[in-house]
């Protein structure tokens, strides 16, 4: 049997939060996680009969699920059908496909697949400036995750103008947290360093200990690590 057309938002409406609650609260275990879900999208492939938004929220927190679990490659296949189903149901500028993409970006940024991070980044990042536009507050980070992915291939002539544009995301946002400020500019002295522009990382990596001290921040990691790099930097000059 299927539902009816005037049943099929009300059916989704009911079980999402469920699934949102388990996942959030990791109780049931993630194993009951991940039954749960794919009970879920057997059951409603069922009675929908076609793809649905609700599907895409369910692969996702399947995918989560599965990476906290160990399992990668199975996370890669709910994800990229998360993307595929988000694409066909709502269109493929909207902010739900640069949300899809972020994650597959994710995945593959920490297995160290680079060329598949920057692909996905890349169009979190289009598709977020197209919907959402440069003012939201989620757009610095996605300059820096395909920044990111642009390091972790050896291009830093591509990753340092997306850094330089997420700073300056960061210094427009009226709440801005210093710690964010202090961690975009320790980046951009690893790019600069890196590129053998050691004037310039040493500039940067001062700003982001003034930051951390501002902040009072001396005995965390960051603050500990930008240390070292002025360090570094002093000595490579």
């Amino acid at each position: 049997a299927s539902l009816q057309p005037d049943q099929r938002d009300e059916w989704c409406n009911a079980i999402e939060p469920l699934l949102r609650k388990i996942d959030q609260s990791g109780q049931p275990a993630l194993l009951e996680t991940k039954k749960r879900c794919e009970n879920f999208l057997e059951v409603a492939s069922k009675l929908l009969n076609a793809p649905y938004p609700s599907f895409v929220e369910v692969h996702v927190i399947n995918g989560n699920s599965l990476i906290r679990l160990g399992d990668q490659q199975a996370a890669e296949k709910e994800f990229r059908k998360a993307l595929a189903m988000t694409q066909q149901t709502v269109g493929p500028a909207q902010p739900e496909v640069s949300a899809v993409a972020d994650a597959l970006g994710h995945l593959f940024l920490n297995q160290q697949r680079y060329s598949e991070a920057r692909d996905f980044f890349d169009l979190s990042l289009t598709v977020h400036l197209d919907a959402l536009g440069p003012e939201h507050p989620q757009t610095a980070r996605r300059y820096a995750q395909l920044a990111f992915s642009f390091m972790g291939l050896g291009d830093n002539a591509s990753a340092y103008p997306l850094l330089v544009k997420e700073l300056e995301r960061r210094q427009q946002a009226t709440s801005s947290d210093p710690r964010h400020l202090a961690i975009c500019y320790a980046h951009l002295s690893i790019v600069s360093s890196d590129s053998g522009r050691y004037r310039e990382a040493e500039k940067y990596i001062r700003k982001s200990i003034g930051l951390l001290e501002q902040f009072g921040a001396q005995n965390s990691p960051d603050y500990v690590r930008a240390r070292i790099r002025l360090a570094s930097s002093l000595e490579d000059q």
